[in-house]
């Protein structure tokens, strides 16, 4: 299988849940070279939605910025819940702060 941290879409045919979280599997600085040791290390760590809403350390900020409702709807991977409540409005906000997060350059050209 391939597997890829970057978006590609289906330009490559690549399968999307084979996608690396680029965060959590960056080596550049040398500090993941045992990781895949450890016996709860998922290797590969994928970048699923579940992941970047619940998982992922580098959203943590967004996260704990998040009303404590809206958390444990999150950690309870409550989705449907959230959709059809009263925190949709903040739920679409985090999303969109993720997406800036994680692609700065969209941003520039808005």
């Amino acid at each position: 299988a391939v597997v890829s941290t970057q978006s590609t879409g289906g330009h490559c045919h690549l399968d999307h849940s084979l996608k690396l979280c680029r965060f959590c599997c960056d080596n550049s600085d040398g500090t993941m070279e045992n990781f895949e040791y450890l016996p709860f290390c998922e290797v590969p760590i994928i970048e699923s939605e579940e992941h970047v809403l619940t998982e992922c350390p580098f959203y943590h900020p967004l996260r704990a910025s998040l009303s404590e409702n809206l958390k444990s709807l999150l950690m309870l991977k409550e989705y449907g819940h959230i959709m059809s409540s009263v925190h949709m409005k903040e739920f679409g906000k985090f999303l969109l702060d993720c997406h800036s997060l994680r692609n700065p350059k969209d941003n520039q050209t808005q």
